[in-house]
């Protein structure tokens, strides 16, 4: 094959890959990408925990809450009638 033959296309993309790139350059741009990354996952990770945490308050609001009123109910019986004298007065909260 002569150069002749070579398509324009593929020497004009050998052409850039045999420039030099600047160190600097190049590790800033490569940090910048991977600070995007890090930025994009670490947002979709707090919205994820987000969705399940409206989720799992959805699921468990009305059990928990039914639960709360059965313990207040029971931490709220009387044990013992105590009527209403100056001993009802004196034990009870």
């Amino acid at each position: 094959m002569t150069t002749e033959q070579l398509d324009p296309r593929l020497q004009t993309v050998f052409a850039e890959a045999r420039q030099e790139l600047d160190g600097e350059v190049l590790t800033g741009q490569v940090m910048a990408q991977t600070r995007k990354l890090r930025y994009l996952l670490f947002a979709g990770g707090i919205s994820a925990a987000f969705v399940l945490l409206a989720g799992a308050w959805l699921l468990l609001a009305i059990p928990l809450l039914e639960f709360a009123v059965l313990v207040s109910q029971v931490l709220t019986t009387t044990l013992v009638d105590l009527g209403e004298g100056w001993v009802a007065l004196a034990f009870m909260p």
